[in-house]
């Protein structure tokens, strides 16, 4: 039974446990810092173990070899604008569309709860686009998925690794017909955190109207200086650098993230992802003057099928191949975990308090001595890295 055999520091949330109990005995539940857990009715429960079978936890992998890295985006600008950063999911969604395919991802639902759902129409996609920094309800889009791929409908499903991880145990088997996209995953925060914060932002921007949109990375002029804005459902908008959102912070620094992201079991490829998908920071040093300002995406091929996709929508990606060491450096999220604040404690320990969510984030967030001096060298080295970088382009 997966409420005894899997502790929480372990479990990801991933809901394959719930989704595969033949009996429906298990529900996903939060616990008193806004994560889901199973939750097991014993009298309904028949001890078949499919649980435990089918947690990605609990089973063991290893790490993928890329056969491939590019920096890419889509030559469509208009896209790379309203994307994360280069624009790669799209190109995807848009050919499995094309080919009469379903595409699974993450959306606001009318609370702002993000959900799965998915979509056969170019135009149902565009509500997939986009980060979202909350862990997603996957609700029934694994039984849907296997019903689906039994049908022979080529499926694209996108999410983070642990959540591909859950989908490839929970069916057992591998379908060519299904193709997964991760995103690099800098561990995801509470969900009663973001309903308090944003709760803060209506009432102080939005004279209590309800907020409809979030978009985390609205890009202006340069994806790298992108800002939070929040839309209200009167269509005020309020928007803010994310260095000032409280929310975005305190994520950032990991003061409410899930405990098993600490120790992230789906990292390196080792979900079974066709591809790997994130930011390409430090497109600069990479590239030089080559990168998209719109924004430029780090693809990490893991499998034949990711590579022949990715060759097959190649007329419509700007793709140079990089060397993968080269852009480690400068994305921690493929590698480091989610290591909790020192104040995370202390934080769900007064978070029900009844004080301002933001305020309360701030001051958690406070630097101690050695953090200012750790910010500032770092500050200093990438300012040197600016300064070489320009001096770099200029000879060349």
């Amino acid at each position: 039974m997966i409420e005894r055999t899997i502790d929480r520091n372990h479990c990801c949330g991933c809901s394959a446990c719930a989704s595969v109990c033949p009996q429906g005995c298990i529900s996903m539940v939060f616990d008193a810092e806004g994560f889901i857990y199973p939750s097991v009715d014993t009298t309904k429960c028949v001890n078949c173990n499919l649980c435990d079978k089918v947690c990605p936890a609990l089973t063991s992998r290893q790490d993928a070899e890329p056969k491939g890295t590019f920096a890419a985006h889509f030559v469509d600008d208009s896209i790379v604008k309203s994307s994360s950063s280069g624009g790669i999911f799209t190109v995807l969604a848009q050919y499995v569309i094309s080919k009469r395919g379903v595409v699974y991802g993450a959306h606001y639902d009318d609370k702002m709860n993000v959900v799965y759902s998915c979509a056969y129409t170019n135009e149902n996609v565009a509500k997939f686009r986009g980060s979202k920094y909350v862990q997603a309800r996957i609700n029934d889009c694994y039984q849907d998925v296997a019903q689906k791929l039994k049908q022979g409908v080529i499926v694209l499903f996108t999410g983070t690794p642990c959540q591909i991880a859950g989908l490839k145990t929970f069916l057992r088997k591998p379908y060519d017909n299904l193709f997964t996209m991760e995103v690099v995953c800098h561990g995801v925060p509470s969900e009663k955190v973001w309903h308090k914060h944003l709760q803060v932002i209506k009432e102080k921007y939005f004279a209590g109207f309800d907020i409809s949109n979030v978009i985390f990375r609205y890009k202006e002029n340069d994806w790298r200086s992108y800002k939070l804005r929040y839309v209200s459902c009167n269509n005020n908008v309020y928007d803010t650098p994310r260095g000032e959102d409280a929310f975005f912070l305190g994520f950032v620094k990991c003061l409410y993230s899930r405990p098993s992201c600490e120790k992230c079991q789906f990292k390196n490829g080792v979900s079974g992802a066709d591809l790997t998908v994130g930011d390409l920071w430090g497109v600069e040093m990479i590239l030089g003057n080559r990168g998209n300002l719109l924004g430029e995406s780090l693809v990490i091929v893991n499998t034949d099928r990711g590579m022949k996709w990715l060759r097959q929508n190649a007329d419509l990606l700007s793709m140079t191949e990089i060397n993968l060491a080269d852009a480690m450096p400068y994305n921690e999220g493929l590698y480091e975990m989610a290591i909790p604040h020192r104040n995370r404690a202390s934080f769900f320990q007064n978070v029900d308090a009844g004080v301002d969510v933001d305020v309360l984030i701030n001051e958690m967030l406070e630097p101690n001595t050695t953090e200012r001096l750790k910010e500032s060298k770092n500050k200093i080295i990438k300012l040197l890295s600016r300064i070489k970088n320009k001096v770099v382009n200029t000879i060349n």
